[in-house]
């Protein structure tokens, strides 16, 4: 935005003057879609979308007036469609697409689509990394938001705080989860960009390690000139890219060198507390939300929001009441004595993160249900998986949540079953179909268990039927 307000000027350009034709988004009940679906319905743009199923999400759209067909039809674009946002989860062959293109109609990727709408913003603050963005960038709004920054928001989940993933507001700052899946973020041109960590993921379209990195720099170097690169410097990957990045870096982190360095990190009885130490002052930090690497990315999140204006203190007590996002190790419910946790965590680093904070913050005997996700995934981590798994007192193993994917492409979970039975895993149990898994966990859990369902597919309908299983109702149950 040139100035505040200026995207609610622009709407005649950019929703189609007066009239505002639609702009169709297919595959809007995914996260990023149905955010900048939001976003752009809140300035006044008319949207509509379709999905291949119903979700919670399709029926939040609707209840925000934003029409959504289920099932993927040509005749859904309507007459006046002004142009077609899509998902790369959608295939090339999808009817709808096909349609827009036999029309003529722009056809647009929803990475080059939030590209589009960041260049109406003047500040522009981009939360990636491998593992942590979804949370990390939850929490740089919900600051920036205390500290009456009043940001445009898009989130990669539901946050209670920001009452879904998206939020419009009236100043020229934007903050956005920035995904490096398929090179996305290299439609986003920065004026800060907060980084977590680099890993080996996404390889299916980096290829390599090397090519992660590589896709890193990449969206680094688009960071304005006079913009600044917020940075973790426990992480020794990321760290490898700062000769490759001409740009002004700040460091946060445990690491005795960090611009804005945690000490004093503790166990709390509702999640972590430290001490982060910046250029001449310290502030005390407590967050609601167990886990070393919850630390860390509150670290990240005040870092960033301190470059951004806001006052350290009162970045810090903007996190004492932050409620967290959906699937990052949320609460389901507790009934019976048994606690029940779901988790996205879906590649073996954030496993290992996820089974040590449960271990560590709630003690008990701890059972992780994991659907792996991806064929390509789970060959391409499979000795990565049994690792990070093995901790964890029993293990539920049910077949993988294809997506868009052919068995082909990869393995399927018995082959992960086979692994770690070799390795002499005595609890675990392999459950192919995931129904099954509520009735036999009912059965066998006690008070004091702790089960977590893992993974970026349904799995989390595990701990929302194991809770019925118990008597409990999963809306109520937290």
């Amino acid at each position: 935005r040139k100035e505040p307000g200026v995207l609610s000027e622009r709407r005649r350009h950019d929703c189609g003057g007066n009239h505002q034709p639609p702009t169709h988004f297919v595959g809007i009940g995914g996260a990023g879609m149905s955010a900048i679906a939001r976003v752009l319905k809140a300035a006044g743009c008319y949207v509509q979308g379709s999905d291949r199923s119903e979700s919670r999400v399709t029926e939040m759209l609707r209840e925000e007036g934003i029409p959504v067909y289920i099932g993927h039809d040509a005749r859904s674009l309507g007459a006046d469609v002004e142009r077609v946002v899509y998902t790369r989860a959608v295939p090339e062959d999808n009817p709808e697409i096909e349609a827009a293109r036999r029309q003529k109609l722009p056809v647009i990727e929803r990475a080059e689509m939030l590209g589009q709408l960041y260049s109406l913003f003047g500040r522009r603050a981009s939360v990636t990394g491998s593992h942590g963005k979804t949370s990390t960038s939850a929490m740089l709004a919900v600051i920036m938001i205390r500290c009456g920054a009043d940001p445009t928001a898009l989130i990669g989940g539901h946050s209670p705080d920001l009452d879904g993933n998206a939020r419009l507001g009236l100043s020229p700052l934007i903050v956005a989860e920035a995904c490096e899946a398929y090179g996305s973020f290299l439609h986003l041109r920065s004026s800060l960009a907060l980084v977590t960590n680099v890993d080996e993921e996404h390889l299916d379209h980096y290829k390599t390690f090397e090519g992660v990195k590589d896709g890193f720099t990449a969206f680094l170097n688009l960071v304005d000139e006079d913009g600044v690169i917020v940075a973790c410097l426990d992480d020794p990957h990321l760290m490898e890219l700062r000769p490759r990045c001409k740009r002004r870096w700040v460091t946060y982190g445990s690491h005795p060198e960090a611009d804005y360095r945690v000490i004093e990190q503790c166990k709390t009885p509702e999640g972590r507390a430290y001490t982060l130490r910046g250029p001449g002052w310290q502030t005390p930090v407590s967050i609601p939300i167990p886990g070393k690497h919850f630390a860390s990315n509150s670290a990240g999140a005040i870092a960033a929001a301190v470059e951004l204006g806001c006052d350290p203190s009162e970045a810090a007590k903007a996190l004492a009441s932050f409620r967290g996002v959906s699937r990052r190790l949320e609460l389901k419910g507790r009934i019976n004595g048994v606690t029940v946790v779901d988790d996205y965590a879906h590649h073996p680093s954030e496993i290992k993160e996820t089974v040590e904070a449960l271990k560590e913050h709630y003690g008990g005997r701890l059972t992780v249900v994991f659907q792996p996700h991806l064929y390509s995934r789970t060959a391409e981590h499979l000795e990565g998986f049994a690792r990070t798994l093995a901790p964890a007192d029993r293990v539920v193993l049910t077949d993988v949540f294809a997506a868009r994917e052919p068995l082909s492409s990869g393995v399927q979970t018995d082959a992960l079953y086979d692994l770690m039975k070799d390795a002499g895993h005595t609890g675990l149990i392999y459950i192919r179909d995931l129904p099954d898994v509520a009735p036999r966990l009912a059965a066998e859990v006690r008070p004091g268990d702790v089960v977590v369902t893992v993974g970026a597919g349904d799995v989390y309908r595990a701990g929302e039927d194991l809770l019925r299983e118990l008597g409990a109702n999963p809306e109520e149950a937290a």
